[in-house]
């Protein structure tokens, strides 16, 4: 695949991942303070298996594109910040989101656990805004 290609798909998949990123950060985290215990341990099994099927391809696409594009094509300052900030969305999630969610399906979680989804979950808002602004940037710059 060419680098033209490769880009196109990057800002797709970058596009994808903070439209998904703001319908989680203005519609489905806050909906979890409105619910009831028990709706929302139900709600959330069935919301966390749905959601995994489509974020997990999305960012393991964009790990894979930010690591071949760095790597394989062009190491730039560039290519090693997108990198960066793919890894970053990588490590918040896992160290912060995924063990609130896990605490959530356990029937483990607190009312601060669910704000916690609220308020930390910014930081990935930010992250993948910024790292689609550049995909755009880089697009309006190369072409």
């Amino acid at each position: 695949m060419d680098l033209e290609s490769i880009t196109v798909v990057k800002l797709l998949v970058d596009f994808g991942l903070v439209i998904l990123i703001l319908m989680v950060q203005l519609i489905v985290y806050p909906s979890f303070l409105y619910l009831e215990r028990g709706r929302l341990l139900d709600w959330h099994i069935k919301y966390t298996r749905a959601i995994t099927v489509i974020v997990a391809p999305l960012m393991c696409l964009q790990l894979f594109i930010a690591l071949y594009i760095a790597f394989w094509i062009h190491t730039t300052s560039y290519t090693l910040l997108n990198l960066a900030l793919v890894l970053i969305t990588w490590i918040l999630t896992m160290l912060l989101f995924v063990p609130i969610h896990k605490r959530i399906n356990t029937n483990t979680f607190t009312e601060i656990d669910l704000q916690k989804l609220v308020s930390r979950n910014w930081w990935r808002v930010l992250v993948w805004v910024i790292i689609f602004v550049m995909s755009i940037l880089r697009v309006a710059y190369e072409y």
